[in-house]
């Protein structure tokens, strides 16, 4: 289940796994209407900055505008290439990033409109480590995804690959930042399976799950560079939030603790 509040907060969306999104009252949490226009679960359900459209990704790669009052659908994003993102632009602009084997891709859903490709690194093949044994290696493009994130400020998109590394870009330009993200050598071998921006978009946390826990590192989404590994305990869960003044991470374990961590000066 995914959920988020409008931006005046009198309102928030529920995205559910057959695929509607319920539209619910802030105050009282009463259903004000559902919006019908997927088949499979909804991933993602974004109101737009003035609150006057919900945005949603479905796990199919549906993407759908819909009209955050009437409930009435605007658009659906009908392209070859499956949505792993969507985002809206700094000034309101709804967006879709699509993958295929060879490259990501800038779609404005309001036109289907291609507005960028994304381009990569030089470097064709990297080592993947499996099971532990660093002499594996899987021969596939590094624009292979997993996963994208967005910045809050609309700046940049972070993707996990299925190299294993982290590949930051700037939407504005098309062009990556800096070099992969690489695993460092102690990382659990299942490589990294998520990143999570802080709201001010400066620090970048990665999380990497193997068989003997999981590890939560902090960079610099500028330089790429390694701030922090958190260190202290294992098994963290998939909830790793940052404070909204982007000072704090904090991580729910298996255990029931809860940690909060500074974050080191970048």
């Amino acid at each position: 289940m995914n959920f988020m509040f409008s931006p005046d907060s009198t309102t928030f969306a529920v995205g559910n796994s057959n695929g509607t999104v319920g539209l619910f009252d802030a105050q009282t949490g009463e259903k004000i209407k559902t919006l019908r226009g997927n088949s499979d679960y909804i991933y993602t359900v974004l109101y737009s900055p003035n609150g006057n459209k919900i945005l949603t990704k479905g796990r199919n790669g549906t993407v759908v505008l819909w009209h955050a009052h009437t409930g009435k659908e605007i658009k659906t994003l009908n392209i070859r290439d499956k949505a792993i993102a969507v985002l809206y632009s700094s000034d309101g602009m709804p967006l879709a990033i699509t993958v295929n084997r060879e490259k990501l891709s800038l779609w404005d859903v309001t036109t289907a409109q291609l507005l960028k490709t994304f381009d990569g690194p030089k470097t064709r093949y990297l080592p993947k480590r499996y099971r532990g044994r660093r002499s594996h290696f899987e021969v596939m493009p590094p624009e292979q995804v997993r996963r994208v994130r967005c910045s809050p400020t609309g700046e940049t998109i972070a993707a996990v690959r299925h190299d294993e590394t982290v590949q930051l870009w700037n939407i504005n330009t098309g062009k990556h930042i800096g070099k992969p993200i690489l695993p460092l050598k102690d990382d659990p071998p299942d490589g990294t399976t998520d990143v999570v921006y802080s709201p001010d978009g400066k620090t970048l946390a990665t999380k990497q799950i193997g068989n003997r826990g999981s590890t939560v590192r902090l960079w610099n989404t500028k330089t790429g560079k390694h701030l922090k590994t958190l260190k202290g305990y294992d098994n963290c869960t998939n909830s790793v939030t940052f404070s909204p003044d982007s000072r704090t991470i904090i991580t729910p374990h298996e255990s029931g603790t809860v940690l909060l961590w500074d974050i080191p000066s970048r």
